[in-house]
């Protein structure tokens, strides 16, 4: 029959495009880095002040990871920050121009962290 062969050649076209469609975004799911989990892992706090320190990097670069800055009873939302171990003590650099020093011996581990 005329124009039988055609049509049978494109649905069988249609259909390789179609399987390997699938097959590359299910290799490309399977293939995808793990989500990091972002925890807090240690708080420090001096009066109404908590500091936060997470585990995940943020928008910190390099071997930088997330830092809060939050007061208590405030409804202002927290200060980001990034925070590295420097020695005895945390140096944060927070995302609003302020700069700080934690000592390690202040940090105190969060649960299941």
């Amino acid at each position: 029959m005329i124009g039988f062969d055609r049509q049978q050649r494109r649905r069988r076209f249609v259909r390789g495009v179609l399987v390997g469609l699938v097959a590359a975004g299910t290799m490309a799911t399977c293939m995808a880095p793990p989500k990091a989990r972002a925890e807090p892992f240690a708080t420090a706090s001096a009066g109404q002040v908590i500091v936060t320190l997470r585990t995940d990097q943020g928008p910190c670069v390099g071997r930088a990871r997330l830092a809060t800055f939050a007061t208590v009873g405030s409804s202002d939302p927290p200060v980001p920050g990034c925070w590295v171990l420097d020695g005895d003590q945390i140096s944060v650099s927070w995302l609003d121009g302020e700069r700080g020093n934690i000592p390690v011996a202040d940090l105190v581990k969060v649960r299941g962290s």
